[in-house]
């Protein structure tokens, strides 16, 4: 009975979410580093991801991995302190469909005050971020759609509760081929339209 009591509660603290942070510990970019990771661990499809300012106290960025190779987790929350700014890159480099897949329940993708988050994926075609519940943009937030690639199913989970409205949704697509946003019965904080890639 206790050989069974055991194996139950290191099977039941194997499945439960961790809370993983960022401390910069490489001095690189790179998600995949795994000594960026406070506990030197890249995190898995069950952890709760927070990049903050609580081991790095400036602005710092943070690139997803190169090729095709996607990252899941269950959810992330891009939250700096201050006047600090901390960007995720989805590189184009990366041709991963989805590249970044988030299942976690509620409020599953959140950039607070001075988050960044720039989709320049380089897939051929698809959905590049796939979020299983909602994406908030929470006042001074940004995300940038910064590749050709669809967005519907990205702005179909943004929410708009109280203190999104001046979230920034951007979308600043390259290439010289007209590319066409999903707007209708849309809803959006702050939504720019910017040409500067292209």
């Amino acid at each position: 009975k206790r050989f069974l009591l055991i194996t139950l509660l290191f099977t039941a603290s194997n499945v439960s979410n961790s809370q993983i942070t960022w401390d910069g510990g490489a001095a690189t970019t790179n998600w995949n580093d795994a000594a960026n990771w406070f506990g030197d661990v890249v995190p898995i499809s069950t952890d709760i991801v927070l990049l903050d300012n609580s081991s790095v106290l400036v602005s710092y960025t943070v690139d997803l991995p190169i090729g095709a190779v996607n990252v899941t987790v269950s959810t992330l929350t891009i939250n700096p302190s201050g006047v600090n700014t901390i960007t995720l890159n989805l590189p184009v480099l990366n041709t991963a469909v989805p590249a970044l897949t988030i299942t976690g329940a509620g409020d599953a993708l959140v950039l607070n005050n001075g988050a960044v988050f720039r989709n320049s994926s380089g897939a051929a075609a698809g959905s590049t971020v796939a979020i299983t519940n909602t994406f908030r943009i929470n006042d001074g937030g940004h995300y940038i759609h910064n590749t050709p690639r669809v967005n519907a199913a990205i702005i179909s989970q943004l929410s708009t509760a109280a203190g999104t409205e001046l979230g920034i949704f951007e979308f600043d697509v390259p290439g010289f081929a007209g590319y066409t946003p999903s707007l209708s019965g849309r809803t959006f904080g702050s939504l720019i339209l910017s040409a500067a890639a292209a």
